[in-house]
Order: C-alpha cells, then structure tokens, then sequence
C-alpha cells in the first residue's frame, strides 16, 4: 500500500554529530547527566555507590563503547566508594549498566535516609473495609508502613 499526501512538507532534522549515552543505575549515581555527547568528543563520569548499597557479585557492572568493554575500578565497595569512567574518543553510542546490591540487613531510601514508607488509603465509601498484608509491615486504621516501600 502507498499513502500520497498532497501539499504536505516534511521537515526532518537529524543530528549525525552525536551518539546517545544509555545509563541504566540502581543504587548509583553518576557526575554526567548528559544523554549524548558529541562524536569523537571525550567522555568521563564519576559513580558514587549511595547509602544501603554495594558492589559485589551479584552486582551488574557494564560499559561498552567502541565495541569495547570499559572496567570500572571502585574506590571502595560500600557506600561512597567511587568509580570514574574516561572513554577518549566516542565513536560509538555510549551502553552504562550499574546496578548495585543492597546490603543485607540494611534498607535505606538513599535520598532520605528513612527506610520506612507509610502509605494511607482513605476507601470509598468510608465504611469499607481495608485488609492490607504484606511481610513485616504494620498497620494503624487505614495506614500501613512497609519497610524498603
């Protein structure tokens, strides 16, 4: 099937001077925002494991560029430690894959520091009735908090 659309322009702008940074980042965070850099430009990011994670072995560690696979050398495992990536020369799209363990036992929002989340249902009608469960949870009325929400 061929559509023909009379009288219509199509305006397409497309930037060949750029390759796409994809970031995927669990318990991380990273220095660079930017979601491209422009080709052949340098590329450098630090990483810094936030509070209630760590790298280990059961972590996702992964950046390609170029068709190469860039280790990354932490400063530390636990929170804090840092990581900086330096790749010289983009000239392919930037694949980063961060994702760190949780510390066992500790359950920490690393944006707060509170590793609890209440949550209030408020039912309609206000006489039904509100069964919550959940594992280690507590409930008051219609409130329930949940450890790590």
């Amino acid at each position: 099937m061929i559509i023909t659309l009379k009288g219509a322009t199509f305006t397409h702008k497309l930037n060949l001077n750029v390759w796409l940074v994809n970031s995927s980042l669990v318990g991380v965070t990273s220095s660079n925002t930017a979601s491209s850099v422009t080709k052949g430009d340098p590329y450098t990011t630090t990483f810094t494991i936030q509070q209630g994670f760590k790298i280990d072995a059961n972590s996702t560690v992964s950046v390609v560029c170029n068709g190469q696979t860039y280790p990354l050398s932490w400063s530390s495992n636990e929170a804090g430690g840092t990581a900086t990536l330096t790749i010289d020369e983009v000239t392919a799209p930037i694949t980063i894959t961060v994702k760190a363990s949780t510390v066992s036992g500790t359950v920490v929002n690393p944006d707060t520091g509170d590793d609890t989340y209440t949550f209030t249902i408020t039912p309609t009608p206000s006489t039904a009735t509100v069964t919550l469960t959940a594992s280690g949870y507590t409930q008051s009325g219609n409130s329930i908090t949940v450890p790590n929400g």
